[in-house]
């Protein structure tokens, strides 16, 4: 007897395992599908952990490539991200979670012939958002999130000949109550990421106003173009 329940013990651990790495599997496909597709450019999502029974939503080594034109191989990556949601809440077309955290990420900021990478990355974006809004209204999952938390944050400016590899720590970024709260109607993947690598851009722009070589506001004006 006390083998047959060993057993069944085995035979269901197994199988929550697999079922959670079949969930696992699937966030990522989701991540790198819709993020590229919003994006234009390819994201590898790299370690995915879906909490089935704990909540939340962990991520690792997430790369988001540079778009064409560009030398940097990445436009950005992330170390860390976790959300703070309920597996039923993932599931659901609207994600409603208390906080998101996005910890030691890498940018890279760009020029080449006139335009950098950000501004690239924000036209696809922009493209990709009307692409949506004229097929089904802004259709798929949608994300209201009360507060997002990103830190740890390296910038790298290459925009000769202004500035060369000059890497500027940027301060951590805080975001609140993105989707409208609770109640809001939300937004949607692409919108999110655009407001985060908005927010890090303008904190890059302020803490790189204190190089003493007065090259920054040049390089604010070649973000903000």
């Amino acid at each position: 007897m006390k083998k047959i329940a060993i057993a069944v013990v085995v035979v269901l651990l197994l199988a929550f395992l697999t079922v959670g790495l079949f969930i696992d599997s699937i966030a990522a496909s989701a991540i790198e599908n819709q993020g590229s597709r919003a994006l234009g450019v390819a994201v590898h999502a790299g370690s995915v952990d879906v909490g089935i029974l704990s909540g939340g939503f962990s991520l690792s080594g997430l790369e988001i490539d540079n778009p064409e034109g560009f030398q940097s191989p990445h436009l950005a990556r992330v170390g860390d991200l976790h959300l703070d949601v309920s597996l039923g809440t993932l599931l659901a077309d609207k994600i409603v979670a208390p906080r998101l955290h996005v910890s030691n990420v890498e940018i890279w900021v760009e020029g080449s012939r006139g335009r950098t990478n950000i501004q690239t990355i924000q036209e696809n974006l922009r493209k990709h958002r009307s692409s949506d809004d004229s097929a089904d209204g802004g259709g798929g999952k949608r994300f209201v999130i009360e507060e997002v938390v990103v830190e740890n944050i390296v910038a790298t400016v290459n925009l000769p000949p202004l500035a060369q590899g000059l890497k500027v720590e940027v301060p951590k970024v805080t975001l609140e109550n993105v989707g409208g709260g609770e109640g809001g109607e939300g937004v949607t993947q692409g919108q999110l990421v655009q407001q985060i690598i908005s927010r890090i851009a303008e904190q890059a722009r302020r803490e790189a106003m204190r190089n003493p070589e007065g090259t920054i506001d040049r390089i604010r004006d070649l973000i903000n173009k």
